[in-house]
């Protein structure tokens, strides 16, 4: 193994230049031992980088990401009474709560398209349910939304274009 790819794989887990012995061996744990010492000795003449048991410093804790679709307390029946009142915000706190179902539906068809594209296009679907979704029906939203959403990707798909 050359240098500059020994130092892409653990540059991860370098701080201040220092490098665990836990986190070597999580990096190359799959290697005998025999292999692993030369790896070793790149790490420390070649790229500097002191091999250690523990680092003294902890590094500062990120804070957790929030996910937004957990920010939007109301329920989809209410955000689609919302939307066919013509609420503007209600539509993109649909689109915020429904994200994962509009990705899942988009990763199906990314042979040739971008996912944001694919994904924008699954977010008209989405609103075109909302505004179209019939409560009086014993259809569930979700059956009705995955649908539209698809029906509008495949059309993008199609054409090229939506």
């Amino acid at each position: 193994m050359n240098s500059q790819y020994i130092f892409k794989t653990i540059r991860p887990f370098v701080r201040d230049n220092k490098l665990t012995y836990d986190d070597f061996d999580k990096i190359f744990g799959f290697l005998p031992r025999k292999e692993q010492y030369p790896i070793a000795d790149t790490i420390q003449d070649d790229l500097n980088i002191e091999l250690v048991d523990e680092l003294e410093d902890l590094p500062e804790e990120v804070p957790p990401v929030t996910d937004p679709a957990r920010e939007i307390k109301m329920p989809n029946k209410l955000l689609i009474r919302l939307i066919q009142d013509g609420d503007q915000q209600a539509r993109q706190d649909l689109c915020i709560k429904n994200r994962e179902l509009v990705e899942n539906i988009a990763l199906k068809y990314t042979n040739n398209f971008a996912l944001e594209d694919l994904i924008q296009a699954g977010n008209v679907g989405l609103i075109e349910a909302a505004e179209q979704f019939d409560f009086d029906k014993e259809t569930d939203f979700d059956t009705c939304a995955t649908l539209c959403i698809e029906r509008k990707i495949i059309h993008v798909v199609a054409n090229e274009n939506f």
